[in-house]
């Protein structure tokens, strides 16, 4: 897998011309800063946000228990937690202010309440950002310009 990223990596750089690897290199690097700090905008930049939300439950045949989404919905409350997450980060909406950013979930899960976070969404994103996140194959791609032995 990382072997095809990388050729991937190398057939673009050949393809496209220079601006244009300039521009997603510029890219990839705004999207490395994502949820690495509170500061305006920086928080808009994530890969995936997971967040709280209230619907009436749509019950289907196929489902083996259709009760288990009320259950949910009675455990989840009022709750409007948003939890977005970034390579280096992870930033946290507890009550639809302003987002609180850190590298660390278990100082940004000590900010909220159980009542705001009742299924662990801090926990889970966290789990995210360590077992699928990546972001050591992007900090290659700017160097592969001079790897060209021509």
């Amino acid at each position: 897998m990382v072997l095809i990223a990388i050729a991937i990596i190398l057939l673009c750089m050949f393809i496209l011309d220079y601006s244009i690897f300039n521009m997603l290199t510029s890219f990839l690097a705004l999207l490395l800063a994502g949820c690495s700090s509170s500061s305006p905008l920086i928080p808009d930049i994530f890969l995936i946000s997971l967040y709280y939300q209230s619907y009436p439950p749509n019950f289907a045949p196929s489902q083996v228990d259709p009760g288990v989404t009320t259950a949910i919905a009675n455990i989840v409350g009022r709750a409007q937690l948003e939890v977005r997450v970034g390579y280096f980060g992870i930033c946290i909406n507890p009550d639809g202010g302003s987002f609180l950013c850190s590298n660390n979930a278990t100082s940004l899960a000590t900010q909220v309440s159980v009542d705001q976070d009742p299924l662990n969404l801090i926990w889970v994103a966290s789990t995210f950002k360590d077992s699928i996140v990546f972001p050591y194959l992007m900090l290659v791609y700017p160097i592969t310009p001079y790897l060209n032995n021509d």
